[in-house]
C-alpha cells in the first residue's frame, strides 16, 4: 500500500505536505504511511481516498490483486496466554491483514505470559475462524462458557491437551465428559508486534 500512495499522490502532483495538510495532519506523520512506519486506520483511508479521488481498495492496490491482499478484519477483544481470562466478543477495532476472505478471519490481542517466548503480552493474533485444528496448531480455544486462551493443541486418541510455550504453565488434558467444556474458535495464523 506504501508505494501505492505515493504512485498515486505524485500522479496528482501533490506534495506530501499539501495531502498531509488536506488530512490534518503533519507532514511527518503522513510519510510514516508512505514508508510504511505506519498504517493508516478505516478513517484515515477514507480522507486519503477522498483526497486522491479514488476508492479504498485502490489505496490498498487489491484492484488487481488475484491472492490475498489487504483486507480489514475486525479485533474481537481479547484472549488470554494464560488461564482465567473472560471470553470477549466484541469488535474494539480494525486490522489490515493479507487475507483472501477476510469475513473468515478475525483478530485478538494477547493478554498473559503463558506463550512466552513466542507470543507476548500485547501481540495481536490473527485468527481463521475453524472449529477444529489439526494436532500441534495453536488453537483459540473456550473452555467452559468463559474462558478464552490460545495454546497448542495436541490429540491423542480421545483425549486433548492444551500446552503453553511458557514451561512454568502445567499442560491441561480433557478427557471424557470434560471434551465437552472446550470449543475451538480457530487457528492462530501468525501474530504480530506493535514496535
Amino acid at each position: 500500500m506504501a508505494n501505492n500512495l505515493k504512485t498515486i499522490r505524485k500522479s496528482l502532483g501533490l506534495t506530501q505536505q499539501q495531502v498531509a495538510d488536506a488530512v490534518e495532519l503533519t507532514r511527518q506523520a503522513y510519510n510514516h504511511y508512505e514508508t510504511q512506519r505506519r498504517k493508516p486506520d478505516p478513517e484515515m483511508l477514507k480522507k486519503l481516498a477522498t483526497v486522491f479521488g479514488c476508492s479504498i481498495d485502490r489505496l490498498l492496490d487489491y484492484d488487481d490483486a488475484g491472492g490475498g491482499a489487504q483486507r480489514m478484519v475486525p479485533i474481537r477483544g481479547f484472549v488470554r496466554a494464560g488461564y482465567n481470562m473472560l471470553a470477549q466478543d466484541e469488535i474494539i477495532g480494525q486490522e489490515l491483514v493479507d487475507v483472501k476472505n477476510p469475513e473468515e478471519y478475525f483478530c485478538l490481542y494477547v493478554k498473559g505470559d503463558s506463550m512466552e517466548p513466542e507470543i507476548h503480552s500485547g501481540d495481536l493474533a490473527l485468527v481463521h475462524r475453524q472449529n477444529d485444528v489439526e494436532s500441534g496448531e495453536l488453537g483459540v480455544v473456550l473452555v467452559g462458557e468463559e474462558e478464552g486462551t490460545i495454546k497448542r493443541v495436541v490429540k491423542s486418541g480421545r483425549d486433548i491437551a492444551l500446552q503453553a510455550f511458557n514451561p512454568s504453565y502445567p499442560v491441561r488434558l480433557f478427557s471424557g465428559r470434560d471434551l465437552s467444556n472446550l470449543r475451538i474458535l480457530g487457528k492462530v495464523v501468525k501474530t504480530s508486534r506493535e514496535w
